[in-house]
């Protein structure tokens, strides 16, 4: 009985609900001729960009939907203090909704904040960079998984199915917030 309830509840609040369209051929909905109800654009893209974080480097990948106005991401970033020999990375893992422009001709922005979970490593560090010993082995010490509330501002100019832009993000969590700002590429259909 549970399950059937979510199922249903699922499906009446689905964006991808579908209709099938008055050819009186058929009554039941087919994906060929189907649309959603309300004719409410749709927009899917993926994501993926490195850059500079609040520990020093950083890199996030998102998978977002956007139904009207109302954007839903599936988001990762990680944030380090250097690409190698590193003595802290964190990352989290989340769901976020938001919401985002619609209709832009050659751009494209959305806001979004929800909830992840984070985890990460802090290693001891007992030589400078030019010592033999590895900085990883002295004193490591991981954190989590914790929940997080993670954040995202996207802004993007694009040309057909690409898109170029700014990917600012975050996590705000009890272990270690972190944020950044990644040079980002998107693909998928944006408009």
């Amino acid at each position: 009985m549970r399950t059937a309830l979510l199922l249903a509840i699922a499906v009446l609040l689905s964006p991808a609900r579908l209709v099938a369209q008055d050819s009186g051929t058929a009554s039941v909905p087919s994906i060929a001729r189907a649309r959603p109800r309300t004719g409410r654009p749709v927009y899917v893209w993926i994501g993926a960009g490195v850059g500079a974080s609040s520990a020093g480097y950083g890199g996030s990948a998102n998978l977002s939907l956007q139904y009207g106005a109302t954007v839903v991401s599936l988001r990762t970033a990680e944030v380090t203090d250097a690409p190698f020999w590193s003595r802290e990375d964190f990352s989290d893992v989340g769901v976020l909704f938001g919401v985002g422009t619609v209709g832009g001709e050659f751009s494209h922005a959305s806001v979004a904040a929800g909830i992840a979970k984070v985890s990460g490593t802090l290693y001891g560090y007992s030589g400078s960079f030019f010592s033999t010993q590895d900085p990883r082995r002295a004193d490591t010490t991981s954190v989590g998984p914790n929940l997080g509330l993670p954040f995202e501002v996207q802004g993007f100019f694009q040309a057909g199915v690409i898109g170029i832009g700014l990917y600012v993000y975050g996590d705000i969590n009890s272990v270690r917030s972190f944020g950044g700002v990644s040079l980002y590429v998107q693909v998928g259909k944006l408009r």
